[in-house]
């Protein structure tokens, strides 16, 4: 029995239908492009035995920086002064780093230094025209002999950025705890120099390995 004509371009309607759903893949949202990192920061802190004083700065801002301008300030046993500047120089290539050590460190670095010389009782900062945008430490006073406990404060230790930190810390006003933003490793531990994993970057992925002068 042939079914009506109204029957008929009814399913014939839904039968069009079906077919092109089935046809079309299900509906991703596109993902977000990972977010560059705020600008260049610590990413490590050496204070070892002897003159094994250093630092390493990470740029995952997705450009190459011009380091003209930068530069690198000790505030003494918490103080809110500063003695002198080290300045920095050279390219620094997204994704990679710069390490800042005293010149009688042990450890390879990029620039050498004595004004690089610090105790677990002072503050470093990194610096942009004159401006602080990266802080380890507080001016808040002496704290003592280092921020922080356990394994993880200023003295005798080597700390490394957590990967989740997009900034520097441009505040020394506010009282600082390296638990929030820094791991942890015993002294004279170099073995993190020369890379750095941020997710801001776009990773996490590790940065090349510099090469040494």
């Amino acid at each position: 029995m042939a079914l009506p004509r109204w029957r008929l371009i009814v399913a014939i309607c839904v039968s069009l239908i079906l077919g092109l759903l089935g046809s079309m893949a299900p509906f991703r949202p596109a993902r977000s492009a990972p977010q560059a990192c705020g600008g260049l920061f610590f990413s490590e802190y050496v204070e070892g035995t002897g003159y094994n004083k250093g630092l390493e700065i990470y740029n995952g801002t997705g450009n190459p920086i011009d380091l003209s301008g930068y530069a690198i300030r000790v505030y003494r046993n918490g103080g809110t002064t500063y003695r002198g500047e080290i300045p920095l120089t050279g390219i620094l290539n997204h994704g990679d780093v710069l390490i800042v050590a005293h010149p009688s460190a042990t450890f390879p670095a990029d620039i050498r230094d004595n004004g690089l010389n610090f105790n677990g009782d002072d503050g470093v900062a990194l610096v942009q025209n004159g401006v602080i945008i990266d802080f380890i430490g507080d001016t808040l006073g002496d704290p003592g002999t280092q921020w922080g406990s356990g394994t993880t404060t200023t003295k005798d230790h080597t700390l490394r950025r957590k990967a989740a930190v997009s900034h520097g810390d441009p505040n020394p006003g506010a009282p600082f705890d390296p638990t929030v933003e820094w791991v942890g490793f015993p002294v004279d531990d170099f073995s993190g120099l020369g890379s750095h994993i941020a997710t801001c970057a776009g990773g996490p992925t590790a940065t090349p390995t510099p090469t040494w002068t």
